[in-house]
C-alpha cells in the first residue's frame, strides 16, 4: 500500500544541467559507492552460513538496513542539479518503490519514461555513435536493473513482495507470499489462508487494494509508454522489460482476485469491467489465482482473452497432465507484446522450448 506523501513530479528533473554539458556529470566512483552503501541490506544472522561465521573475515559483521529516504534525497538532488546518470535514476525508481509501493513504481516509471523521451541526448552512459549497436547497448543494457529476476537488486521480486494488506498477527498478503518458494515448499500464505484473510480484512484495507489495483494499471500504462519510447530511441537494442511487466501483471491478478472475493461489500466494486478478474485457480507460477472472468457476452478483445483464460482452466480439469493449458496461458500473457519482444519471451522460456522440441516427453509437473 502506498504511503501518504506527494506524487513525484518529473518536471524539475528534466531541465538541462547548467554549464558546458547539459548532461552534467556522471556519478563519480565515490558517489556510486555511496549509493550502493545506502541500499545495502545485510543481516549476519540471515545471510551468513555456519562456515562464514567461523571465518575471521566476518567477525565484525554488522547488520545494515537500506536507507531509502537517503537514497531518494541523494538521487533526486543529483539528478536535478549535477547530472542525468541512468544508474542514479534506477536507484531512485527502486527507492521510490520501496517507500510508496505501487505508487512508487508508477512514479518511477513515469520519471524514467520522461527522461528517456526528453533527455536521451544528454544522459549517461553517453552514446558516442548512435549507429553503433555496442554504443547503444552500453546504455540500454543497464535496464536489466529493472528486469532481472535472478540478479541484484531483484526488482521484479521487490514488486511481487509489495503487501496488499496485512492481517493481524499474520504474514502480509502479497503475490510473493502466496507463491511456493521452491519445489515441494509451501507458500507463506496458502490459498485457504489467502481467502480467509480477504474475508476478514476490514473495509479500509479492501479500499486500499482497489487503489493499488488502479495504481498497477497506471504503472503498466507507463511501462508500455516507456517501451515505446525505448523502441523509438534504441531500435533493435531496446529492452522489452518483460520481467517487469510480468511482475506487475502478477500483482494485478492478486488485486483483482481480492476485489472479486469482496465484490458484495457495500462500497467495494468488482474489478474494472472489460478486464479479466481472478476466479480461483492457480497461476503458472503456482499459488496466485489465474486471471479469468465471469460468464457474459463477449464484446471486446479483453473479453475474448478473459473467456479463453476461463476455458483454459476448464481444459486443465479434463486434461491435468497436458501441456496445452500452460501454452495457452503463456499465449494470453504475451498477447500485447511486439514481435521482437515475443521472440525474446519464446526463446527464454525453457519449458516452452522443451515442449516445442519434444512435446511428448515434456514434464508438465513444473
Amino acid at each position: 500500500m502506498a504511503a501518504a506523501d506527494p506524487d513525484l513530479d518529473p518536471e524539475p528533473f528534466l531541465a538541462p544541467i547548467a554549464g558546458p554539458d547539459p548532461a552534467g556529470q556522471k556519478l563519480t566512483l565515490l558517489e556510486w559507492n555511496r549509493l550502493k552503501d545506502l541500499t545495502e541490506d545485510f543481516d549476519p544472522a540471515r545471510d551468513l552460513t555456519d562456515d562464514d561465521r567461523r571465518n575471521p573475515q566476518y567477525a565484525d559483521a554488522v547488520k545494515k538496513v537500506p536507507q531509502w529516504d537517503a537514497v531518494l534525497q541523494f538521487g533526486l538532488t543529483h539528478l536535478r542539479a549535477k547530472g542525468k546518470d541512468l544508474r542514479n535514476v534506477f536507484a531512485v525508481v527502486e527507492a521510490r518503490t520501496r517507500r510508496r509501493g505501487f505508487a512508487g513504481v508508477r512514479d518511477g516509471l513515469k520519471l524514467l519514461r520522461r527522461l528517456c523521451e526528453e533527455c536521451w541526448d544528454r544522459m549517461y552512459p553517453v552514446i558516442d555513435d548512435p549507429t553503433n549497436p555496442s554504443d547503444v547497448e552500453a546504455r540500454t543494457g543497464l535496464f536489466s536493473f529493472l528486469d532481472e529476476e535472478l540478479k541484484q537488486p531483484f526488482f521484479p521480486t521487490t514488486i511481487r513482495a509489495i503487501p496488499l494488506f496485512s492481517p493481524a498477527d499474520k504474514p502480509a498478503v502479497s503475490f510473493l507470499n502466496c507463491q511456493s518458494p521452491g519445489q515441494n515448499q509451501p507458500a507463506t500464505v496458502s490459498q485457504d489462508e489467502f481467502r480467509a484473510a480477504v474475508a476478514a480484512a476490514p473495509g479500509e484495507q479492501i479500499a486500499a487494494v482497489r487503489r493499488d489495483n488502479e495504481l498497477i494499471a497506471a504503472a503498466l500504462d507507463e511501462l508500455q509508454q516507456l517501451v515505446r519510447v525505448l523502441n523509438a530511441k534504441a531500435g533493435e537494442a531496446a529492452p522489452g522489460l518483460n520481467g517487469l511487466r510480468k511482475a506487475l501483471t502478477d500483482c494485478r491478478t492478486m488485486t483483482q482476485e481480492v476485489l472479486r472475493l469482496r465484490a458484495g461489500d457495500a462500497g467495494v466494486a468488482p474489478a474494472d469491467a472489460g478486464e479479466p478478474t481472478a476466479e480461483g485457480g492457480e497461476s503458472v507460477s503456482g499459488g496466485a489465482p489465474v486471471a479469468t472472468t465471469r460468464p457474459g457476452a463477449v464484446r471486446t478483445r479483453a473479453d475474448v482473452y478473459a473467456r479463453l483464460a476461463e476455458l483454459t482452466q476448464e481444459l486443465e480439469r479434463f486434461e491435468p497432465h497436458s501441456p496445452v493449458p500452460y501454452l495457452i496461458r503463456r499465449a494470453i500473457e504475451m498477447r500485447d507484446l511486439r514481435f521482437p519482444e515475443l521472440v525474446d519471451q519464446l526463446t527464454s522460456d525453457k519449458r516452452l522450448l522443451e515442449f516445442i522440441r519434444n512435446p511428448l516427453e515434456v514434464n508438465t509437473g513444473g
